[in-house]
């Protein structure tokens, strides 16, 4: 059996954004982290220093990335100071753990991109939670901020947070090229920066398949595009680029349903391409009404209590419906791997 991961991006970056501003402007529709406060740091760290296949290697450095932006989120999430320390001080030591571990774990097979990127990720938050981090904190978690405060906070933001961005797009670049020069195939590989002409996702159109592991990285990548570029339409503050976000998502689907439509299926089995065709139908639909509805309600500067209750009665058909056709597709997806005898690695 072949083993292939599962639909979503191996690199999920969790950060919040920090030049959203301080404090959430949408009373309501703030994602808050269910945190439990431990004497202890929560989260398992294992050393190793040798790896059967590529695929693992890969996946200890993408565990490496994940851990530090958790501890980083639950630091600038947290709106009690002294337990935002505490996750800032979590984060230098974890931090200072990868490093040694990964400078001590070596290439593979000669190819070392990858993981000298993440050891200077991690030598970056090693700096910033032990200098600006843990100072940005006292001043934006204080009872009262004066002008002063707030100006020395806002000189933080490039560190803290383009910097930060920079070193993360470092790692994913060198992230794809560790899996071209090792024969890994990165489910989710797209391009999230906004150009002249929208966004490009290096979409092509495919109709013949080799393989049915082929047919389902095809099919697994479409879903990725899809929901990348709802989450970066849903996640834009800027109502005018919000509103051009659902504009490429709405053309965007409509580009895929026209390619899903002509493909076929793959040796008669067509649950898993229809599950995704009905997916990509219910995006297309959302984003020419409720979605486009929903950010002119969030996005705009007041929102009074009717426009928050309009906002809130569209949210069933904007996350209930989508997640549920989405845990369709995973289930035709599983059973497309079972019918064709592959594996998918779980996230």
């Amino acid at each position: 059996m072949t083993t292939q991961r599962k639909i979503e991006p191996i690199i999920n970056t969790k950060t919040s954004e920090l030049n959203r501003g301080f404090y959430d402007k949408i009373d309501g529709y703030k994602t808050k982290y269910n945190v439990v406060y431990p004497s202890d740091l929560p989260f398992s760290y294992e050393e190793k220093d040798s790896f059967p296949d590529a695929l693992s290697y890969n996946d200890y450095l993408v565990d490496r990335v994940d851990l530090k932006d958790d501890l980083w989120t639950l630091g600038i999430d947290e709106e009690s100071m002294g337990y935002a320390l505490r996750w800032t001080d979590s984060l230098l030591s974890t931090s200072q753990k990868v490093v040694k571990t990964l400078e001590g774990m070596g290439s593979y097979n000669g190819f070392d991109y990858f993981r000298l990127s993440v050891i200077e990720y991690a030598k970056h938050f090693i700096k910033i939670s032990s200098n600006e981090l843990p100072e940005f904190i006292k001043i934006i978690r204080a009872p009262e901020m004066s002008d002063d405060d707030e100006k020395r906070a806002e000189a933080m933001l490039p560190k803290l947070d383009d910097k930060r961005d920079s070193l993360f797009a470092e790692t994913e670049k060198n992230q794809f090229r560790f899996a071209d020069s090792v024969g890994l195939d990165i489910v989710g590989r797209y391009n999230f920066e906004p150009n002249k002409k929208g966004i490009d996702y290096s979409y092509t159109e495919t109709k013949t398949f080799g393989s049915p592991q082929d047919y389902n990285a095809y099919l697994a990548n479409m879903v990725s595009i899809i929901d990348s570029l709802w989450t970066v339409t849903i996640d834009e503050e800027n109502l005018k680029k919000a509103l051009e976000l659902n504009a490429e998502l709405e053309l965007k689907t409509s580009t895929i349903l026209k390619s899903l439509n002509e493909m076929g299926a793959f040796d008669d089995d067509d649950s898993y391409r229809q599950s995704l065709i009905k997916y990509t139908t219910h995006l297309n639909s959302i984003a020419k009404n409720e979605l486009k509805e929903f950010i002119n309600i969030i996005r705009k500067s007041k929102m009074d209590a009717d426009s928050e209750a309009r906002a809130e009665f569209l949210l069933p058909v904007l996350d209930d419906k989508r997640e549920e056709l989405f845990r369709d597709i995973s289930r035709e997806q599983e059973n497309f791997a079972k019918n064709f005898e592959f594996n998918l690695v779980p996230e």
